[in-house]
């Protein structure tokens, strides 16, 4: 839950720099320098909203292993082979 939260606060603290970069923004051909130092930093906040994305997806996606496991591990032996081999396949493809 907490990582929900904290992508939610990414993304608003990047529309409210978008909306910033626009209202502040000169008109583009008397100052292009400016305009561009701008871009730059837009493209930084960018990098840095999919950096978190990504690293809230890895989370998201060991959690997601660790519960598999725990549910494998009550079930019968013929299962828990099935899941890992599944396992194994998908860790092969990715």
């Amino acid at each position: 839950m907490a990582v929900t939260f904290q992508m939610l606060a990414v993304q608003h603290s990047t529309s409210k720099e978008i909306h910033t970069w626009h209202s502040d923004r000169p008109s583009c051909h008397r100052c292009p320098d400016n305009s561009r130092t701008k871009l730059r930093g837009m493209t930084r906040a960018a990098t840095i909203t999919s950096e978190m994305a990504m690293e809230a997806t890895r989370l998201w996606g060991t959690r997601w292993k660790v519960r598999t496991r725990k549910m494998v591990a009550r079930t019968s032996p013929f299962q828990r082979n099935v899941a890992t081999t599944s396992m194994a396949n998908r860790v092969r493809t990715s």
